[in-house]
């Protein structure tokens, strides 16, 4: 499997996440309005 790295500008992929309540959600659907930011965090708790 090829490691495919976005570029700035390229479309981000349509994924399942989760959102603050821990509710499943799929990324396209929260930019319907306009675009979003998504920060990635590592935790090691």
């Amino acid at each position: 499997m090829a490691n495919k790295q976005l570029k700035p500008g390229d479309m981000a992929p349509n994924v399942q996440i989760y959102d603050a309540d821990g509710q499943p959600v799929m990324s396209r659907d929260l930019w319907t309005d306009g675009p979003i930011l998504l920060t990635f965090l590592r935790h090691f708790g």
